[in-house]
């Protein structure tokens, strides 16, 4: 129930946290629920959890003997660790405003935050903005831990239900990533220091890491070049100076054999590209929309833009080799000015790894995320490069 509907003779209780990870029950005022007699007896049950510890347990157990069996239907889901003081602050106010009204974009995300904790991250936008657009529709992508089961959806979809305004319908999507490879290069002086090359990589992929955790693996978050540099400079009065690269990837994970026609957004703007022509076809051709090697038509092959807005399937082997072999030409485009580029009718024979990499190379040094896109950066896509600069 919510406070909203609370009536002066409504038998429930609130909880409130209390000091050392405790908890307050408190009841009504005759007002807001009711007041129990004096002298009431009050017997509670609860449950003690773990947080996300118990999220994918899929086998159970009953106390019960007599010709009891029990089927597994679903994973456990739901739990989460208790909700930051930070969080707290910027959504209680925000939940009176919205009085368990789903009108704007900003208050589907508070009603669902407040009351399904598992939530991590929430981007709510219309359905016109998807691909194909679907008018009278709110698209709400949700991050949680373990995926976005169907168990969760009806929750959320009964939980929105007497919320939102007559003829709009949410309709709620797992998130999409957008990763980034990054390169650093640390110029230290070892006179400066009794810490190694190695120790001094390993404080700035922490720095990284904390980063992360703070700062990223949200909807349109942002990678802040200057804000990671700084950090790095400060880790350690060895350190000197830094440069760091970031390159935005979409991890594509296709169905084998299946034509499909793959659209991928990295939500920026990209370099202004070279032109390719014959007479440049050599190794020093630089594409802004490349991926890494997959199998078609028998072949070792990757995909790259022509600096003209056409994306090309070429030999892999030949291509680093600096000889352009061309296995199929125009299969799809690539719009410079919005980062967006689509395949047509497009079939993998074969990869490798968790996927294909599809790389982009934006013209903003930072990195952001659109909205229905969760930013990571994980260790195994950070390249870290430790340089002694002697005495300079």
């Amino acid at each position: 129930s919510d406070i909203f509907s609370v009536e002066p003779n409504d038998a429930i209780f609130y909880i409130e946290h209390s000091f050392d990870r405790t908890y307050e029950i408190l009841f009504g005022n005759n007002r807001f629920g009711r007041t129990p007699p004096e002298n009431t007896q009050v017997t509670v049950f609860y449950r003690v959890t773990n947080g996300v510890e118990a999220n994918g347990s899929c086998k159970f157990s009953t106390t019960f003997t007599a010709n009891t069996t029990v089927s597994f239907t679903q994973a456990a889901t739901g739990g989460a660790e208790r909700e930051t003081l930070d969080d707290i602050r910027f959504y209680a106010p925000r939940s009176i405003q919205i009085q368990e009204r789903a009108v704007t974009e900003r208050d589907y995300e508070v009603l669902l935050k407040q009351r399904f904790n598992e939530i991590k991250d929430i981007s709510v936008f219309g359905g016109d903005e998807l691909d194909p657009p679907r008018y009278g529709k709110v698209a709400i992508a949700v991050n949680i831990d373990g995926g976005l089961s169907d168990v969760a959806i009806r929750n959320y979809d009964n939980y929105l239900r007497d919320k939102t305004p007559v003829g709009i319908q949410p309709i709620f999507l797992p998130p999409e990533y957008l990763y980034v490879n990054l390169n650093v290069d640390v110029y230290y002086s070892r006179k400066q220091t009794s810490q190694s090359a190695d120790e001094i990589e390993q404080i700035v992929r922490n720095i990284l890491r904390q980063y992360n955790t703070a700062s990223l693996g949200k909807f349109g978050a942002t990678l802040e070049i200057s804000r990671v540099s700084s950090l790095i400079d400060d880790s350690s009065i060895a350190i000197r100076s830094n440069t760091i690269e970031a390159t935005p990837y979409i991890l594509y994970t296709p169905d084998l054999g299946v034509r499909s026609n793959p659209v991928f957004d990295f939500g920026a703007r990209l370099e202004s590209p070279c032109r390719f022509s014959i007479a440049n076809q050599t190794e020093s051709y630089y594409s802004f929309i490349r991926s890494d090697t997959f199998t078609y038509k028998g072949s070792s092959a990757l995909f790259e833009d022509n600096g003209l807005g056409s994306i090309n399937i070429i030999n892999a082997r030949q291509r680093s080799a600096g000889i352009f072999e061309f296995i199929e030409r125009n299969v799809g485009t690539v719009d410079y000015s919005t980062g967006i580029t689509k395949l047509s009718d497009f079939a993998v024979e074969g990869f490798t790894g968790a996927g294909i990499k599809v790389a982009g190379n934006t013209l903003e040094k930072n990195v952001t995320s659109p909205k229905r896109k969760v930013l990571v950066l994980k260790d195994e896509d950070v390249t870290v490069n430790v340089i002694d600069i002697g005495d300079r």
